[in-house]
């Protein structure tokens, strides 16, 4: 029996643990500052470190704003989205994609459960429940 309970799966799963969290805190974060919706749409732009970029487009407020996109892979030039914003700071940080943010909850999610899951097997590790097994 290994009393050490600070072994690799175990510290493993607390960093994912804390992805996760951090990552949901994030996503809540945004979702009490941003409570206006858009329209936006995905448009290809060639200004963009002189490479092809997706840009997301949307008015908000009145005035006309492209910002420069990198969510998820999902998109595709010419998508229509729903864009949520903080009316008082329009900003890359401070507005995001609906759709896109259901995928950052599940990322989420899912990084807390295989968090928690690995600091089980570390657990169980050092109670002798599990050995571990180097290979060299």
């Amino acid at each position: 029996m290994n009393n050490e309970i600070w072994n690799l799966p175990f510290v493993f799963g607390l960093v994912f643990t804390v992805i996760g969290i951090l990552m949901l805190q994030s996503q809540i974060r945004k979702n009490n500052q941003c409570t206006e919706k858009t329209n936006g749409l995905i448009v290809r732009s060639d200004l963009w470190n002189r490479e092809a970029a997706l840009m997301l487009t949307f008015t908000a407020n009145g005035e006309n704003y492209r910002l420069p996109f990198s969510y998820s892979h999902k998109m595709s030039e010419g998508m229509a989205v729903t864009v949520v914003y903080d009316p008082y700071d329009i900003s890359r940080r401070s507005c995001y994609i609906l759709e896109d943010a259901r995928n950052s909850i599940k990322m989420g999610i899912i990084c807390i459960f295989a968090g928690i899951v690995f600091m089980l097997i570390g657990y169980g590790v050092s109670i002798g429940l599990f050995t571990m097994v180097w290979l060299v």
